[in-house]
């Protein structure tokens, strides 16, 4: 039987027996403390690479939500897919991107640090239901909504005199005109191609089932042999 080299103890963590370090619970977690005291930078940056990852959105949703692990993922997915849009305004998650990086504006909430929303959040259909369903909401539509308060078109009302009095209508193209309905992923398709690099792939792919591919006969081509 294994025991703690440290201590002598023989409740070895089960994680520890695959590592072959052979440390009991109590100085594992000792260790851990330690290490994280004299790796303050980087075991921030590891919590805050873990807490944007798709494993580390679905476990903060089970957390809030009481998800099953199948429809955590599932949603994990959607909230960080950067071609998702908010369910009342509009408003894609590469555009949060864009924002955050460029000049944000205050209804969106804390730009940077604790509290702040880089992305999409979760919106319970009906408030404290689980059972009800969930649809993807910025920030500014989830925070004025709140628990049902205001009514998708109340909240897409005072959204959208806040996004006009932000920026000018270019900018714009995005915004629904009822909820749900009415703007557009990108721009233009010349556009399209652009923020799908920018954002790291906000462009939805096609269908293969849809792409129709023509193939020319002899004839076309000797036709086209003698034009030129």
């Amino acid at each position: 039987m294994k025991v703690c080299k440290h201590c002598g103890s023989d409740d070895i963590t089960p994680g520890n027996v695959r590592s072959r370090t052979w440390r009991c619970r109590k100085c594992d977690a000792e260790g851990r403390v330690e290490w994280r005291k004299k790796n303050l930078e980087k075991d921030k940056e590891t919590k805050t690479a873990y807490n944007a990852s798709p494993r580390g959105v679905a476990c903060y949703l089970r957390a809030r939500t009481a998800m099953t692990k199948e429809l955590s993922e599932r949603w994990a997915a959607i909230l960080l897919n950067q071609g998702s849009r908010c369910a009342i305004c509009g408003l894609p998650n590469y555009v949060i991107k864009t924002y955050r990086e460029r000049g944000w504006p205050f209804f969106l909430g804390k730009r940077f640090g604790p509290g702040s929303h880089p992305r999409l959040t979760l919106d319970h259909v009906v408030p404290g239901d689980n059972d009800g369903g969930f649809r993807p909401l910025c920030f500014a539509c989830n925070s004025m909504r709140g628990a049902a308060q205001y009514s998708d078109e109340e909240v897409l009302t005072e959204v959208r005199s806040k996004w006009q009095w932000f920026t000018t209508p270019r900018f714009l193209y995005w915004l629904n005109s009822t909820p749900g309905v009415g703007g557009r992923l990108h721009r233009s398709v010349r556009c399209q191609k652009r923020d799908a690099q920018y954002a790291g792939g906000a462009s939805p792919q096609p269908d293969p089932s849809t792409i129709t591919t023509t193939t020319a006969s002899p004839s076309d081509l000797v036709s086209a042999t003698s034009a030129s």
